[in-house]
């Protein structure tokens, strides 16, 4: 999409460098901001180091400075540049306890269309040729780039049915686990009620079986360990938070610096890997965490030696060649429990001794009376239990005191994870500035009519009504994964619904229980109307998370613009990824990358979108491919 209605009128410094998000996606790449993967542009790795090494490298701190001169010279560049290029898309995907293709991709081009080479009803083409510059434009684009889909699932939901593998994996109460959130502050246990059926194994289970194959297939194939480069983005919560200076944009692409990894250029790596010892390496635990500041999170770490030996004599972990044995799910858990400040009060104690050297507060008296804690599984699988005060959260949970977050922060004056160590509202990123974000701001949702997402020729007809796009949260489901089960399908009307003002479905004759078409370029979702008045007018809503295989019929629209999949879609089959230049931005302040913490988000919520009654075949919907002579394109 172009980004001219993102930016402020006087915004020059990011603006610079495109008009498109996937141009501000290669600055933030090629700068540190952001990872990328896969990283070389058509070369391995493992050859990047040999390279490095046959170039007079003797060290990794040459091997990376070698690396960032080779990309300034223009001898080295980023897949990214040629994404498209056969040997720099993704190849194997192993999805783990994710509705990847069912519910988490937005529209139906990137995952049917391209990385699954499937059936798809993508009404649009492609409209960005002239708006990127940094990234090459292929006329021609492999469809199904992807040769194998693994998915380790415990329902057959729709990444299931599309995988060429399902390993089918135990349900929650057929194996051994452990769920806990900050939010949620007792620790569940899970223990098996009985063994899993037939085939199925717990995740634990299952990955180890994989890398056991694995590291039997690799000791064919690599007879020592190997090395090779990993570049990574700055991240937050460390060093790498103050280096781009004042926010500053300099691109050293364009000579307005040297390409310094850490600083102006991602972080380089050497990593040695022995692929014949993944198995052994995932059923122990490492020593990495063995030294100063060697173990932690979010900036805040300590020296685990200490637990960690004591792992090797714990009866509920033990010792497996000379490390903590994590063999089975069972000793994970309890491995995460003693290495966890949230669990274990000496742990816990430990690094708030250790931040107090850095913040100059007293900080561990907070948990001094909870040093002698120490949850085990068997505990839990005997009561549940609630954390206790952790470092690496903000909240003080004392006993009798509900989580609050940022309390530590207020009552202990534990500094804030910002640049002043305060709460800030102001943050003076040139990107920010650019965007009109330096300060908390309202901005309108993009107009996706004038970026072209809709084919507005179906209202001109006076057959379509332009609605705002809203998906909240599930309702009538089990959390994320269960909305098809016989108990929650009977709880409202069962399969995909879609809810509209009673005026607005009166203006394109939709009466409640209609079948309807809400769709845009990206795809077309089939559902069930749901009229009230208690939905605002030129609005529908969409609850997140349904399947399209169950009660899913044929959509006329498909048929009539000529899509290789008639069947409706998904609840996110007319949605898309918008991604927002203001979260690509990194290595700067608080404003840092992290996985799952920091991060560019699909910002496809409240977009425009085209709904209108379904034609039906003699007052009813096709569903079976019998049938589908019947079904009529109009």
């Amino acid at each position: 999409m172009p980004l001219t209605p993102l930016w402020t009128p006087n915004a020059k410094h990011m603006k610079a460098h495109g008009n498109h998000s996937a141009d501000i996606n290669h600055l933030a790449v090629r700068a540190g901001w952001l990872p990328f993967y896969p990283q070389f542009d058509k070369l391995n790795p493992i050859k990047v180091y040999d390279m490095a090494i046959k170039a007079g490298c003797k060290d990794d701190s040459e091997v990376g400075t070698w690396i960032a001169e080779q990309f300034q010279q223009g001898k080295f560049d980023f897949a990214l540049s040629d994404v498209d290029a056969n040997k720099n898309h993704p190849k194997v995907l192993t999805i783990w306890r994710g509705n990847l293709f069912g519910t988490s991709t937005r529209g139906q081009e990137y995952g049917q269309k391209y990385l699954l080479g499937t059936h798809d009803n993508v009404l649009g083409g492609e409209r960005s040729q002239e708006m990127v510059e940094e990234v090459k434009w292929h006329d021609k684009v492999d469809v199904g780039k992807l040769d194998l889909v693994v998915s380790f699932n415990l329902r057959m939901d729709s990444s299931a049915n599309y995988a060429d593998v399902v390993l089918p994996t135990a349900h929650w109460y057929e194996k051994h686990d452990l769920a806990c959130t900050d939010l949620h502050s007792f620790f569940h246990p899970f223990n098996p009620a009985h063994d899993p059926p037939w085939e199925c194994k717990s995740d634990w289970d299952g990955f180890k079986f994989l890398a056991k194959k694995f590291s039997e297939l690799a000791a064919e194939s690599f007879d020592k360990p190997v090395k090779e480069v990993v570049m990574t983005a700055l991240q937050t919560d460390s060093p790498d938070e103050m280096a781009q200076p004042l926010g500053e944009i300099k691109d050293w692409r364009n000579g307005e610096c040297d390409a310094i990894p850490g600083k102006t250029f991602p972080n380089v790596n050497v990593v040695e890997r022995d692929y014949s010892k993944l198995y052994d390496m995932l059923t122990t635990v490492g020593p990495l965490g063995c030294q100063e500041e060697g173990y932690g999170a979010k900036g805040i770490n300590f020296d685990l030696t200490e637990t960690y030996e004591a792992l090797m004599t714990n009866r509920a972990v033990g010792e497996k060649d000379g490390r903590p044995d994590i063999s089975t799910a069972k000793q994970v858990a309890e491995t995460i429990l003693r290495i966890s400040p949230e669990s274990d009060g000496e742990v816990s104690h430990k690094i708030f001794l250790n931040l107090e050297k850095r913040v100059g507060l007293p900080l561990a008296d907070m948990v001094e009376h909870e040093r002698e804690i120490a949850h085990s599984y068997i505990d839990l699988s005997s009561q549940p239990r609630r954390s206790i005060t952790s470092p690496h959260w903000s909240a003080i949970e004392s006993s009798g005191r509900t989580y609050g977050p940022w309390t530590m922060n207020i009552e202990k004056l534990k500094p804030w994870h910002t640049l002043t160590g305060r709460q800030a509202i102001y943050f003076d990123h040139q990107g920010f500035r650019d965007l009109g974000e330096a300060l908390p701001t309202y901005k309108p949702p993009v107009d996706t009519v004038a970026i072209g997402d809709l084919p507005m020729e179906e209202v001109e007809n006076g057959n379509a009504k332009l609605l705002r796009f809203l998906t909240p949260h599930g309702k009538w489901q089990i959390h994320s994964s269960f909305r098809d089960t016989w108990q929650m399908t009977n709880l409202f009307r069962g399969g995909p619904l879609c809810w509209l003002n009673d005026d607005d479905a009166a203006e394109i004759g939709v009466e409640d229980n209609d079948w309807v078409e809400v769709f845009t370029n990206n795809g077309i979702q089939v559902a069930r109307a749901v009229i009230s008045h208690t939905i605002k007018r030129e609005m529908c809503i969409v609850y997140h998370q349904n399947e399209r295989h169950v009660n899913v019929p044929f959509s006329p629209l498909a048929k009539k613009h000529g899509a290789t999949d008639l069947r409706g879609g998904g609840n996110n089959a007319p949605t898309r990824v918008m991604m927002n230049p203001a979260t690509m931005i990194g290595g700067y302040g608080q404003f840092s990358y992290f996985v799952n913490y920091l991060g560019p988000s699909p910002s496809e919520r409240d977009m425009g979108v085209l709904v209108r009654k379904m034609p039906l075949v003699n007052g009813k919907a096709i569903y079976e491919e019998k049938d589908l002579h019947l079904l009529k394109g109009e």
